[in-house]
C-alpha cells in the first residue's frame, strides 16, 4: 500500500510539473519577471544591473548598432530589480554561472546606481549578501534548464497568473523586460492622464527618499564593483553607465550620495573602462525612474553609438 501510495504521489508530482512546464512554455514570459533567465543557455555579451536597465536596455537594439563590431553578440540582459540585486559576491557568482567563457570579445554594459552600491543595513558590523538568499538569481543553481524546476520551487512567489490575460509585461528571450503601462499612448508608453503619471513618480519619490534615510554608500559594494569589472574584463569590453533618471529622483540620489559620480570616475579611469552618465532633461519616463518605451529605444542607440566611437574596434 505505501509503495502504491509514493508511487502515485511521484506521478502527480510529476504530472504538476509537466503541466507547469508547457503552461509556462507558453506564458512564462508574462507571468513571471525572471523565470525565462533561467531557461535560456549560457550567454555571452550582458547588460548587467537593476530595472532601470532591464527595462530601458534592449539587446536587440543593441545588437542591430553592433553587428559590424567584433563583439560576441548576441547580448543578453541579465538584469533584475533593485530588491533582487546589488553589486556584490552572490551577483558575481550568478554571473559567472551564466555566461560562456569561451570567447574573450564579449561586450558588457555594467549599469550603476546609488542604491546599487549602498549598505541596506548599517547597523550589521559586517556587511553581505545575507539579504539576497531567497530570491533569484541568487538561490539559483542551475541557471540554463528547461523547464526549471528549480526555480518553480524557490521562487512560485513571483508568479503572478493575472498577467496573462493584461499582458501589460513580458520578458523577452533576450532578456529584456518590456513594459507597457494602462491609460499611456500606445507608441511612446507617454501617460494620456497626466495625473497618473505623476502619482507613479511621486510613489518613486517616497520610495526612494525611503531608501535614503535608511541606507548609505557602501566601500563594500564599490569594492564588489571593482572585482565584478575585473572578472569581465578577463572576457571582453566593460562600459559602466549610469541610466538617466527624472531630476526629481536624481536630486534624492544625489544628496544621498554626492560623491557617486566622482567615484564612478575614479573606478573606471582606474580600470580604463569608459563612464557614461546622462542629463535627465534628454529623456522621458513613464514614472520618474524607469525610462518609457519610446525613449528606451532610443537611449539603447544612443548609448550603442557612444560604445562605437569610444571603443573603435569595429572591422
Amino acid at each position: 500500500m505505501m509503495k502504491k501510495f509514493i508511487f502515485k504521489i511521484a506521478f502527480l508530482i510529476i504530472l504538476v510539473i509537466l503541466f507547469m512546464s508547457l503552461f509556462l512554455n507558453k506564458y512564462g514570459a508574462y507571468v513571471d519577471p525572471f523565470y525565462d533567465k533561467f531557461t535560456t543557455p549560457k550567454q555571452n555579451s550582458m547588460i548587467l544591473g537593476d530595472s532601470r536597465s532591464m527595462q530601458g536596455l534592449q539587446p536587440s537594439i543593441i545588437d542591430s548598432c553592433l553587428v559590424n563590431d567584433i563583439y560576441k553578440l548576441p547580448t543578453y540582459n541579465f538584469s533584475f530589480t533593485i530588491e533582487q540585486i546589488a553589486y556584490g559576491p552572490s551577483y558575481l557568482e550568478a554571473i559567472k554561472r551564466k555566461l560562456d567563457t569561451t570567447y574573450h570579445n564579449q561586450l558588457f554594459i555594467v549599469t550603476v546606481s546609488p542604491w546599487m552600491l549602498a549598505n541596506r543595513n548599517p547597523k550589521l558590523e559586517l556587511e553581505s549578501d545575507s539579504i539576497f538568499t531567497n530570491s533569484p538569481p541568487h538561490n539559483m543553481n542551475y541557471m540554463t534548464s528547461k523547464p526549471n524546476a528549480e526555480y518553480l520551487i524557490k521562487n512560485f512567489d513571483f508568479f503572478k497568473f493575472d498577467n496573462i490575460f493584461t499582458k501589460n509585461n513580458k520578458l523577452h528571450k533576450n532578456g529584456w523586460s518590456e513594459v507597457h503601462i494602462d491609460n499611456c499612448l500606445k507608441d511612446n508608453n507617454t501617460p494620456k492622464n497626466i495625473q497618473l503619471f505623476l502619482e507613479r513618480k511621486q510613489s518613486q519619490i517616497e520610495l526612494f527618499n525611503g531608501k535614503a534615510t535608511k541606507w548609505k554608500p557602501s566601500k563594500y559594494r564599490l569594492n564588489w564593483l571593482n572585482k565584478t569589472i575585473l572578472y569581465l574584463q578577463k572576457h571582453g569590453t566593460v562600459i559602466l553607465v549610469r541610466m538617466p533618471i527624472d531630476k526629481e529622483i536624481l536630486k534624492i540620489e544625489n544628496d544621498f550620495w554626492n560623491e557617486f559620480d566622482r567615484e564612478m570616475y575614479i573606478i573606471s579611469g582606474n580600470l580604463q573602462i569608459n563612464y557614461f552618465t546622462f542629463p535627465t532633461s534628454t529623456w522621458s519616463t513613464f514614472d520618474g525612474h524607469h525610462l518609457d518605451l519610446y525613449n528606451s529605444k532610443i537611449f539603447t542607440i544612443k548609448l550603442s553609438e557612444l560604445i562605437k566611437e569610444n571603443n573603435p574596434t569595429h572591422e
